[in-house]
């Protein structure tokens, strides 16, 4: 798998079979294995309902890495069920402030994530995640950006480059 997803040198590559009542899911990218991958989730559950695989009121149940994910269909949309993962709040880091200045309302930390809250969305939308500072720092997976919306009916924005898209390892 690991050399399918090297020459097929997406960000994430998804590998599923099927797994007693569910499937086994599986996510790398070309250089390694990921613990958890939203959008190849997405894509796999849209590819057994349009398959046939599973019929559209079934639940696309995987086994993970990560642990039981779930898909359910909700007319045009899909329904992701993930694990909570618990932040804890962290020590902001020179190369943050560098990179964000005094804009930085929030980071925390688990087990695969820096969680980075800012002040407005118009500061997520034109955040750059190529910034030279960031490329230094420890990040494990990824870097999640986020802040209040100001789109009534949507709570918040959020940008996620991830190690596999960016270099910020």
């Amino acid at each position: 798998m690991q050399l399918v997803a090297r020459e097929i040198n997406l960000s994430e590559t998804a590998f599923l079979h099927r797994e007693n009542d569910a499937f086994r899911l599986r996510w790398f990218t070309p250089s390694e294995e990921e613990k958890l991958c939203g959008h190849a989730t997405l894509a796999s559950a849209h590819v057994l309902w349009e398959q046939g695989i599973l019929r559209p009121e079934e639940t696309a149940r995987f086994q993970t890495k990560s642990g039981l994910l779930t898909a359910r269909r909700h007319g045009a949309w899909i329904q992701l069920d993930f694990p909570a993962e618990s932040v804890k709040p962290t020590e902001i880091p020179v190369a943050f402030q560098q990179a964000f200045g005094d804009r930085i309302r929030f980071l925390g930390v688990n087990r695969m994530d820096h969680l980075l809250e800012l002040e407005s969305e118009e500061e997520v939308r034109c955040w750059d995640p190529a910034h030279p500072a960031l490329s230094t720092l420890p990040i494990r997976r990824g870097l999640i950006v986020t802040a209040p919306s100001a789109e009534a009916g949507c709570d918040i924005v959020s940008r996620f480059p991830t190690t596999a898209s960016r270099k910020i390892r």
